[in-house]
């Protein structure tokens, strides 16, 4: 089952330091890491992903691959990471764009299991959700038609990707034939404002804090009216800010996704 499933010229993904890769391009890349990693016995990687083409290859070579994989947080403490590794015992480990060998360990996994996912509120905590390549699958093809994303849609890829929301955001668009992106900017950077804009992003995926720093700035003078579309998920925005988000896109004739979502389930369950 591949996530990507149209190789063609069309615009895939660009991040801070790269051009637009075209679908073709980003697939020779997954399959360039692909022959590596089908090299090895089936095992356990902990990927420490960064909003770059490098991190989203790996994912995309990991999910394609016979190998089980989890999505941390880079930022985790020394401390945080050695709990997990001693509780998980993981045979290779992804970080800063370098693949490396932590151990020789033959792990027990269910033949189904493709991604180890943390929850919002066990970072550092050894409890992990497990899941499928099928509820991955699943669970893209349904945003995709709940938020009609088409091949003319470009996301804002700056959530984080260990983040379920943020790796849904990945899966679902580029699933879709439509592109992402990636950027480690932040909504109190100046610099995603003119990234969006210079880019034509039209989703805005974001977090209630993120969009609370919007309502600050004034949606208006943030100028980018190339956005079209805007999913609000991870928490509950006030009533207040979600009406005046609502005037934003209904004024711009877009769309406001009010989202509800469990990192169990893949992520994302209700629009």
């Amino acid at each position: 089952m591949n996530l990507i499933k149209e190789l063609n010229k069309n615009s895939a993904i660009k991040d801070d330091n790269s051009n637009w890769l075209t679908y073709k391009d980003l697939y020779q890349r997954i399959q360039d890491r692909l022959s590596v990693l089908n090299r090895l016995d089936r095992s356990l990687f902990f990927v420490y992903p960064s909003n770059d083409i490098d991190s989203v290859v790996e994912i995309i070579a990991l999910l394609e691959s016979n190998h089980v994989f989890c999505l941390l947080d880079p930022a985790l403490t020394n401390p945080s990471k050695e709990n997990l590794n001693k509780r998980y015992e993981p045979n290779y480990e992804f970080l800063d764009g370098r693949l490396s060998k932590i151990s020789n360990n033959k792990v027990s996994m269910h033949s189904d299991l493709k991604l180890l996912l943390t929850t919002s509120g066990s970072t550092g905590n050894p409890k992990l959700v497990k899941l499928t390549m099928e509820n991955i699958l699943n669970n893209a093809e349904a945003i995709s038609q709940s938020l009609s994303i088409s091949i003319h849609d470009i996301a804002c890829g700056h959530l984080a990707l260990h983040y379920a929301f943020g790796f849904s955001v990945i899966t679902s668009h580029l699933s879709s034939g439509a592109s992402v992106r990636l950027t480690n900017y932040s909504f109190i950077d100046s610099e995603l404002w003119k990234l969006i804009r210079a880019d034509k992003v039209t989703h805005l995926p974001g977090v209630p804090f993120n969009f609370q720093i919007m309502l600050k700035f004034g949606l208006e003078r943030l100028k980018i009216p190339s956005v079209k579309s805007v999913a609000q998920a991870g928490g509950a925005l006030d009533l207040e800010s979600k009406k005046k988000l609502y005037d934003w896109m209904n004024f711009n004739q877009g769309k406001l996704y009010i989202m509800y979502g469990q990192t169990e389930a893949s992520p994302r369950i209700s629009t």
